[in-house]
């Protein structure tokens, strides 16, 4: 399992999940919604969501549900990449 599934599992499944081979899709958690529309392709470890355009990688996510900076993001995003 890669860094941002392996961080999606513990901290989305609030939101409801889906999986497929190569993506991992849940309710956004940047807005309300009922369907899914947040998608993170696992390989290139991004995430969209297709309804409010937020976007980006580990690291960015990190900082919008944690609400840290992305200094403390990157190393978090690091240490989750060396487990």
């Amino acid at each position: 399992m890669n860094a941002i599934t392996c961080y999606l599992s513990s901290n989305l499944s609030r939101f409801g999940e889906r999986r497929g081979s190569d993506f991992f899709k849940a309710c956004c958690p940047f807005h309300d919604e009922k369907n899914p529309s947040f998608s993170v392709h696992k390989v290139s470890g991004s995430f969209v969501c297709f309804a409010c355009g937020e976007k980006g990688g580990l690291a960015e996510l990190i900082v919008q549900i944690e609400a840290i900076s992305l200094n403390e993001a990157i190393k978090k995003a690091v240490y989750l990449r060396g487990n």
